[in-house]
């Protein structure tokens, strides 16, 4: 997950830079939760503002939410 992310921010669409993503990785670190969606919050933030922030992490986490949601109606 981490090398789609900086195959996409870094090297396709140039968003930010390698030594940022670095950095930007290292600083995922120090929070706790999942590592790809806060360094998808902190790319989108970068790219978007707070827009792109809000952007990054509702299309990372929809599609597992709404296959849950599907889910739990079927199964119900």
């Amino acid at each position: 997950m981490l090398k789609l992310l900086e195959y996409e921010a870094v090297d396709y669409r140039h968003w930010i830079g390698q030594e940022e993503f670095i950095n930007m990785v290292g600083t995922s670190f120090l929070f706790p939760g999942l590592t790809a969606i806060k360094l998808s919050a902190m790319i989108g933030y970068k790219a978007a503002g707070f827009q792109g922030l809000i952007l990054a992490v509702c299309c990372l986490n929809l599609p597992g939410l709404i296959l849950a949601m599907v889910g739990y109606q079927w199964l119900a």
